[in-house]
């Protein structure tokens, strides 16, 4: 799995170059020009920042019109109506689980949407999850994502990669709860400085550093 990852990661060194200056562009930070004259006047107009809002508003209008976010399709013949009546309580259900019981699904599909203008592409997994005992929705932006240079499509690819950031308390909680390995847990590294562009651009927006010693420093998987 690492080395299919780090050939993937080869691969797209290209696209990350490319896009982090888009995202620094997007989100207006400021940096000194040094052309024509070192710290000259440098403006930026942010007209990627309004159309991407102005994309994400009316997207977001467009796939959630209101609460009934499901909506259900009767295939074949129902002279009674009672499939369609079976579909319609499916759709109020499924409704209820993704606008309720999940409560993430509304943040993620919002982010889902202001992302996909500036970067080209994100992702949302939804799974269930065995220790809430419930389906969970998670945003995963396209710099945690890596597939092969010749998959046509992610239900194609041979291999989809997902870097999972995990805190060393949930570990725990997890080798204690028998989901993972103890001597699997013990030798797992952990996050180290990143190489990679798109998270050095948006440490950069936010203004953070990573620190050099953190004993909640967290694991990364794959």
């Amino acid at each position: 799995v690492h080395d299919s990852l780090q050939i993937d990661q080869t691969s797209r060194l290209g696209w990350e170059t490319q896009m982090a200056p888009a995202l620094k562009l997007a989100t207006q930070v400021a940096e000194a020009k040094t052309f024509p004259w070192p710290n000259c006047s440098n403006v930026k107009f942010p007209l990627i920042t309004i159309a991407a809002l102005q994309f994400h508003a009316r997207a977001y209008q467009a796939l959630l019109p209101g609460p009934d976010v499901v909506k259900c399709k009767v295939y074949g013949t129902d002279p009674e109506g009672m499939e369609a009546q079976r579909a319609s309580r499916i759709a109020d259900h499924m409704s209820y689980q993704v606008l309720e019981e999940d409560e993430a699904w509304e943040e993620v599909h919002d982010r889902v949407l202001i992302t996909v203008p500036i970067i080209g592409c994100a992702f949302k997994k939804i799974y269930f999850d065995s220790e809430l005992g419930r389906n969970v929705s998670a945003f995963v932006p396209a710099k945690d994502l890596y597939i092969p240079y010749f998959a046509a499509s992610l239900e194609t690819a041979s291999r989809i990669t997902e870097c999972i950031e995990l805190s060393p308390n949930k570990m725990i909680q997890r080798v204690r709860s028998d989901l993972y390995l103890q001597d699997v847990a013990d030798s797992l590294p952990t996050v180290e400085g990143s190489t990679n562009q798109l998270e050095q651009a948006q440490d950069q927006i936010q203004g953070q550093t990573k620190p050099a010693q953190d004993h909640d420093r967290p694991y990364e998987l794959l």
